[in-house]
């Protein structure tokens, strides 16, 4: 994609959401992948870290639907600001995740392990037996040496970096 598709992008708010959302679905999609094919279980953080995705994703989805209207001029505008601060809390929370992965403090009490709702011992043997345990503090899978917590942060922060940046273009 050359410059000039970068900033027909910015410049639009109707492709920006779809850009948008395409990052979203995309980050998603990996999440899902590695827990499905690649038998990655994800812990409690894991999973909360998804929500800013999702999110995004249906604002993104109404900015796209709305700006087709000029007379919504301001619409998009609050979305993609929604859009940023839903990413900011992500980041918040991938930091949170990284946080735990390196012991700086501890994860939340769900972290250790996944609660189970057994009444009898061989239904409490089964559920051990077959539920995977995935801890916080583990790092099951990292690509040139950062975790999958640690990529998070970089990419909810640089998304949410950009949607600032797309905001003050429309400002001006």
């Amino acid at each position: 994609m050359g410059l000039l598709e970068i900033n027909k992008v910015l410049n639009s708010p109707r492709l920006f959401f779809a850009a948008l959302t395409s990052a979203s679905i995309a980050t998603l999609s990996t999440t899902y992948f590695l827990e499905i094919f690649q038998n990655l279980p994800p812990c409690v953080l894991c999973l909360y870290q998804r929500i800013p995705y999702l999110i995004t994703t249906c604002l993104c989805a109404l900015g796209w639907y709305l700006s087709g209207s000029k007379r919504r001029s301001q619409l998009p505008r609050i979305l993609i600001r929604l859009s940023a601060v839903t990413l900011l809390a992500g980041t918040g929370l991938a930091g949170y995740h990284v946080g735990v992965e390196y012991g700086i403090w501890q994860g939340t009490t769900r972290c250790s392990a996944l609660g189970v709702d057994a009444v009898t011992v061989s239904a409490l043997k089964s559920a051990i037996l077959s539920a995977p345990i995935a801890n916080c503090a583990d790092v099951l899978w990292s690509f040139m040496g950062l975790s999958l917590a640690e990529w998070n942060l970089l990419w909810s922060t640089l998304l949410a970096i950009v949607c600032i940046y797309v905001l003050k273009r429309l400002r001006q």
